[in-house]
């Protein structure tokens, strides 16, 4: 102990400091050399990581909350949204597994039913993929959403539809999601809802039937501002006049 605390006590100097020999030279060489080298192997490897992880279970999201499941559900939503943009990559919606993002979304609606972000960003984000069958199964989800609670959840049963008509062309597929709604009180809706039927009718040529919606909602409506109502009437009276024929409109004839 006594020479150890000699030792301490001695004074500090560079000069004292071993001087590296020729084989310490060449192993600081040898080492430089390998960090060099194993960074350009290594500088084009990238982790494979899944664009989209396996969906939890909603109780693995509520165990793994540890009792704060609105702090769970808004980190596990910004997970969501950066699907496939970590690490420095840009991944195009068509490489996304659409059946397993559907089981996130309805795991995050179980943890917080009445949020609204899940939805949104089904229908507004990955629902822009121009892949119909991806684009099915978004209106598939927002389906199931809007006929959890129609009367409350009324606006996704009618994104579903409006893109069910719009992106997938199938104005048939577009008016059986809009039956969804007859489970909910019809009058108190938004009068913008009602009038979803009647431009679908009127999209397929069912021009009787959507004149026929049309007043039903004119002559049920009694809180209608005067404008609308003056569009509703000028619609009915559009729909009730007889199609115009293609090229009705009487061209000048050039003089001779």
């Amino acid at each position: 102990m006594k020479g150890l605390l000699s030792l301490l006590r001695r004074p500090f100097t560079w000069q004292k400091l071993p001087r590296p020999t020729a084989i310490g030279w060449l192993l600081m060489l040898l080492f430089a050399l390998h960090v060099i080298v194993w960074q350009t192997q290594v500088t084009n490897i990238r982790p494979r990581l899944d664009v989209v992880p396996p969906a939890p279970a909603a109780w693995e999201l509520r165990a793994a909350s540890f009792g704060d499941e609105q702090l769970a559900f808004r980190s596990r939503v910004l997970e969501l949204q950066s699907f496939g943009d970590t690490g420095g990559r840009a991944t195009p919606l068509s490489e996304y597994d659409y059946a397993e993002l559907v089981r996130w979304f309805e795991a995050l609606d179980k943890l917080d039913p009445k949020a609204r972000v899940v939805p949104t960003m089904a229908a507004f984000l990955y629902g822009q993929s121009s892949d119909d069958a991806q684009v099915r199964q978004i209106v598939g989800y927002l389906r199931r959403r809007g006929a959890a609670d129609p009367q409350r959840e009324y606006r996704w049963t009618a994104q579903a539809s409006m893109m069910a008509a719009h992106r997938l062309q199938d104005p048939a597929f577009a008016m059986e999601i809009l039956g969804d709604l007859k489970q909910a009180d019809m009058a108190r809706l938004p009068a913008w809802v009602r009038l979803l039927p009647a431009f679908l009718h009127a999209r397929v040529g069912e021009r009787e039937a959507a004149a026929d919606l049309l007043r039903a909602i004119l002559a049920t409506s009694k809180n209608l501002p005067e404008s609308e109502k003056r569009y509703l009437e000028s619609q009915i009276k559009q729909l009730s006049a007889p199609a115009a024929a293609a090229g009705s409109h009487d061209k000048a004839k050039p003089k001779p």
